[in-house]
């Protein structure tokens, strides 16, 4: 084994070795993110079906209007 294989080797282990640490970075950061939506998604079931006031529809969405109450009160 030359010196010039020894090299090689070290150079590809090491390049391998970043590459791996990279791509199992990425799964944890995604995998991260996933626990945090499942846990937004649990929150809102448990929530259920309440009220929504105005200020939870947004800009663009119709007024809300609560049973009992009219357009024109």
């Amino acid at each position: 084994m030359s010196w010039d294989s020894v090299a090689l080797t070290i150079l590809g282990a090491t390049s391998l070795a970043t590459l791996l640490l990279s791509q199992i970075r990425d799964i944890l950061i995604k995998a991260g993110e996933a626990i945090q939506a499942w846990r937004q998604l649990k929150g809102l079931a448990a929530r259920g079906n309440e009220c929504v006031t105005d200020s939870d529809a947004g800009p663009s969405a119709p007024p809300v209007i609560n049973p009992g109450e009219e357009k024109g009160d």
